[in-house]
């Protein structure tokens, strides 16, 4: 090691820096969540704005004394058809990898 000269050793250290780099790249790569898709966020959404609504309306509820049946009936509906088009949406998607193999993530 001693024979060795400083423009060796900075050659040496250089790349023992960029394997270390190399390694640390894929494993952060590795690491990345994946991005949720469109349908998952905006399901997500209704369900989160129709629990804070029935949270409103209990809360309403407890104050007022009346149930407010205005409000949840005028959501159930839209509510209602979120999720059934969700479910028909993966189920359709579903069939579709299962055919292909079930390994694609790729609609």
């Amino acid at each position: 090691m001693q024979d060795m000269s400083m423009e060796e050793r900075r050659r040496q250290i250089l790349s023992l820096r960029d394997e270390v780099l190399r390694s640390m790249r894929g494993e952060l790569e590795s690491v990345a969540k994946p991005k949720m898709e469109f349908s998952k966020k905006q399901i997500t959404g209704a369900c989160a704005f129709y629990f804070v609504i029935c949270i409103i309306a209990l809360a309403s509820w407890f104050i007022i004394g009346d149930w407010p049946e205005e409000i949840i009936l005028r959501l159930v509906w839209p509510f209602g058809a979120t999720i059934i088009g969700y479910m028909g949406k993966s189920a359709y998607e579903n069939k579709y990898k299962i055919q292909k193999g079930g390994k694609s993530n790729e609609f």
